[in-house]
């Protein structure tokens, strides 16, 4: 049997936001793990975002030659919206990315050029720290994240095709495998639910 993939709860997922800081490298980073978690973006389709990519008022945001090379329309929520509001006045305007390092940094986690995108290990790392701090006991990755955001779609009644487009599938087969993590919860809540003397 497939392997169904590990999904944060809301709690979890509130307490990986917890961690972020304040400030501009703080914001950037809020933005970025809203975008994995709140649009099911992959991390390298973060990394590689430009301002022109988002239209704000209209909640709309536009991948160019994602997985696949394949260009696609995802629609944000306005909490994400506008975190990227916030976010757009402290951006270092020379920049092309949404999303640009801030300052040098340590070379191996791609903070070595201010103005240049992000690294996907970057977020990576970042990821992975969030969740120590936190205290979850899962892998948390930016994938993590990606999972996250369609379990809660299709939890929400989200149409199983809507949620395809939103991730860029190419096959509803690799969408489908939401259906069964959603099951797989509803199964763990139904054995725990108290006896009321039936037998």
């Amino acid at each position: 049997m497939r392997r169904l993939p590990e999904v944060l709860t809301t709690t979890e997922a509130l307490a990986l936001f917890a961690g972020l800081t304040n400030g501009a490298t703080g914001l950037r980073n809020r933005v970025a793990v809203a975008l994995m978690y709140r649009s099911g973006l992959r991390v390298g389709e973060v990394c590689a975002l430009a301002p022109k990519d988002i239209e704000l008022h209209e909640g709309v945001l536009r991948i160019w030659r994602g997985k696949g090379r394949k260009d696609r329309t995802v629609y944000l929520d306005e909490e994400t919206c506008e975190l990227v509001r916030r976010w757009l006045p402290l951006r270092p305007k020379t920049s092309r990315y949404l999303l640009p390092v801030l300052r040098a940094g340590r070379r191996g986690l791609g903070e070595s050029r201010p103005g240049g995108p992000l690294s996907p290990r970057y977020l990576e790392a970042l990821v992975a720290r969030l969740a120590r701090e936190a205290e979850i006991p899962k892998r948390v990755t930016p994938h993590t994240l990606r999972h996250t955001y369609a379990t809660e779609a299709v939890k929400a009644g989200v149409p199983l095709h809507e949620v395809q487009a939103d991730l860029g599938h190419q096959d509803l087969k690799t969408t489908q495998v939401y259906l069964h993590v959603w099951d797989s919860e509803r199964q763990e809540r139904a054995r725990k639910r108290p006896p009321i003397g039936l037998v």
